[in-house]
């Protein structure tokens, strides 16, 4: 049985509000914008969130596992030692953001662009980008034990010093992209992938 939302944020304008230390799970989050708003270990477990765009939020350390993400962008935005686990990416959109240290274990992000931005030392086992474009990205001292593309586009994407232990890019298109020697590859399987021009 599914729960029911405890806190309902919608169709409202959030700027430079402080959500810091905040316990909001299971809410539900739609129609919104939040701009130089602080997350800061703010719990988020389980919520729904659509068609909601978050500009210049810090979101060090807030815990989003379990969450599901529809038609949300995220903008110039701050994660540190985020927890995301878990949570489902559609239509979504991350732009030069920096992300460190986050938890994406789990994670699957369907039909969503990221962009302009290093991914650093965060865990990304068992994440799927499927139907996904990922552009100048670079994932750097990454864990990425059974990571997968599945018909995903890579445009200049860097992968480097990270564990791609198991992981597989199927049926993707890759443009400059680079899987360098100082990354973990044991049984790493690529099949059916374009190279573009």
């Amino acid at each position: 049985m599914e729960k029911k939302s405890k806190h309902i944020f919608e169709g409202k304008i959030y700027t430079d509000e402080n959500f810091k230390e905040a316990v909001k799970n299971f809410s539900f989050i739609s129609k919104c914008k939040f701009i130089n708003c602080d997350f800061t270990f703010a719990y988020f477990k389980e919520a729904k969130v659509f068609e909601t765009e978050f500009e210049n939020c810090n979101f060090y350390k807030t815990h989003w596992e379990a969450s599901g993400f529809k038609d949300v962008i995220f903008k110039n935005c701050t994660f540190e030692g985020t927890f995301y686990s878990s949570s489902k990416f559609i239509n979504s959109h991350f732009k030069e953001c920096y992300i460190n240290s986050v938890k994406f274990r789990g994670t699957h992000f369907k039909e969503s662009l990221i962009e302009n931005l290093e991914i650093l030392k965060s865990e990304m086992s068992r994440s799927i980008f499927e139907n996904s474009k990922l552009n100048k990205i670079t994932f750097s001292k990454c864990k990425m034990f059974m990571f997968m593309c599945l018909n995903a586009n890579l445009s200049e994407v860097e992968f480097k010093d990270s564990n791609l232990t198991l992981s597989k890019f199927l049926d993707c298109e890759k443009k400059n992209t680079v899987i360098h020697e100082t990354n973990k590859q044991l049984c790493m399987f690529v099949k059916n992938n374009k190279v573009g021009s």
